[in-house]
């Protein structure tokens, strides 16, 4: 193993790390939101106090079960994340990318139906980029052929 595939290897790690806390913190907002966000509103044009109480509950369960997934999933992907920057992928070099490309893709294709059939306007630059993030760590994490598969 040369210096240049460990360093490479470090920056998928970092990458990785780097989403990792960007779903967490996601994750965080969302399981913490008393009321859904701005684009929310705008998606179903109805202010957070026109809606019945029904309905409100109903939104916040969607929008915590949305917050505790990126949480989990955040939070096992910086498990593995600093397990990478220490050594070779071994046991995980497919579940980590698995975790990363997956979900970000997935969170991207449910954020992607809100943007085109709505009037709301999600963060789709923002999901769109978890996708590109979580791709060039697992290029580099394989590209290192430091996987210890």
């Amino acid at each position: 193993m040369t210096g240049t595939k460990r360093v490479v290897r470090k920056i998928s790690a970092a990458l990785f790390l780097f989403l990792s806390i960007a779903l967490v913190a996601v994750g965080a907002i969302y399981l913490t939101a008393t009321e859904f966000m701005p684009y929310h509103s705008a998606a179903i044009e109805a202010e957070w106090s026109d809606l019945d109480s029904n309905y409100r509950a109903l939104m916040l369960g969607f929008l915590k079960g949305l917050g505790a997934g990126s949480l989990v999933v955040g939070i096992g992907i910086a498990v593995m994340s600093v397990a990478l920057y220490r050594g070779p992928a071994g046991s995980y070099a497919i579940l980590l990318p698995t975790l990363s490309v997956g979900y970000t893709v997935l969170l991207s294709y449910a954020t992607f139906t809100v943007y085109s059939g709505t009037p709301g306007n999600p963060p789709l630059g923002l999901a769109l980029g978890g996708i590109g993030v979580s791709a060039v760590a697992t290029l580099l994490m394989y590209s290192s052929n430091e996987t210890g598969t």
